[in-house]
């Protein structure tokens, strides 16, 4: 999947938040709660190529829209919030996110 999957009407989905990183990670959550994360490669990017990005991960953990996104400033956490409520902080390992790595849900 890539970010153009997300086009109007061609999933049922719809992306309410986007965040790019400085290291070409690229994050978009959903109205349905689900994360993406995909890793851009700006030299493809940059010559409009459509596999410019990969898809690294994707899953859902929060329940309601994703509102809000934001990587920590060394690039090792991503932060998300949710209109569930919650707050979550990510470990990134390697630009992938896994369930095992939800450091702290906040509610």
């Amino acid at each position: 999947m890539v970010p153009e999957d997300f086009r109007a009407g061609a999933r049922n989905k719809k992306i309410d938040s986007v965040i790019v990183s400085r290291y070409g990670l690229v994050v978009a959550g959903s109205d349905k709660g689900d994360i993406y994360l995909w890793q851009l490669n700006y030299y493809e990017f940059k010559k409009r190529l459509p596999q410019c990005f990969k898809q690294l991960y994707s899953f859902k953990n929060h329940t309601k829209n994703l509102q809000c996104m934001e990587f920590s400033p060394n690039g090792k956490f991503l932060l998300t919030g949710s209109v569930d409520g919650t707050a979550k902080v990510w470990k990134l390992d390697k630009g992938q996110i896994e369930d095992e790595k939800l450091v702290v849900t906040l509610e």
